[in-house]
């Protein structure tokens, strides 16, 4: 039993551990993933790790080889334009469910992820507090939408989009205002226009997706330069 409580506690630090690590791209896309390497560097059982990197698969951030162990999941060009065009046709209407059902808790929730966004800060980066509160407004934009499987889907949508963010942060160059953005979302949501936040939602996320688009095109230029 005893043995049995530590292996799971072990997975689940690594499980964290690698999350962040490819989220943040510390371990870039394709990366091998050695079950053996893993355990004896962080001192816990390759069982350990392997229930950590199965966990890793289903939130589609880890690959794993027949034979040969895993990798961190590749990242393409077109992956991230279905991605983020699904994030945001689904993330608008879950966002317009929330508006319509408008309940006071739900105004007063929102707004208040949304002061501590602002106070982290809203500009393109790969700090955690920033990451963190840019994640709890959206969250928070999206909780009264009434579908526990849509929040699911949500959480595995956001999770890869952010990779492709962290991926490509560097190159996000001007061309808009997050700050204006979020503000206008939070403004038509608490007037309860869900038609509008519906509108404004789907526009803030195609806009990220083009932004990275752009992106992505000059990373890969640059590999082909290499």
């Amino acid at each position: 039993m005893t043995q049995g409580l530590t292996e799971n506690l072990q997975s689940q630090r690594i499980y964290r551990q690698l999350r962040h690590a490819i989220m943040t791209c510390e371990l870039q896309p394709e990366a091998r993933l050695r079950v053996i390497e893993i355990a004896g560097r962080e001192a816990v059982s390759p069982g350990a790790v392997r229930e950590a990197l199965s966990a890793l698969t289903a939130d589609h951030l880890v690959v794993p080889l027949p034979q040969r162990g895993f990798r961190v999941a590749p990242m393409f060009r077109d992956d991230m334009f279905d991605l983020f065009t699904t994030r945001a046709e689904l993330e608008s209407r879950l966002a317009a469910q929330s508006t319509a059902v408008g309940r006071a808790e739900w105004r007063a929730s929102l707004a208040q992820a949304w002061q501590a966004m602002v106070a982290h800060g809203e500009r393109p980066t790969i700090d955690e507090g920033v990451a963190a509160g840019h994640e709890a407004f959206h969250r928070a934009l999206i909780a009264d939408c009434g579908s526990v499987w849509s929040l699911r889907l949500f959480d595995t949508l956001y999770a890869a989009s952010e990779r492709y963010r962290h991926f490509a942060y560097r190159f996000l160059t001007g061309g808009r205002d997050p700050h204006r953005e979020h503000a206008e979302l939070l403004e038509a949501a608490v007037a309860g226009d869900d038609g509008l936040v519906r509108d404004l939602c789907r526009a803030h996320i195609l806009r990220t997706r083009d932004l990275l688009d752009g992106a992505l095109r000059v990373i890969e230029g640059q590999a082909c330069e290499v």
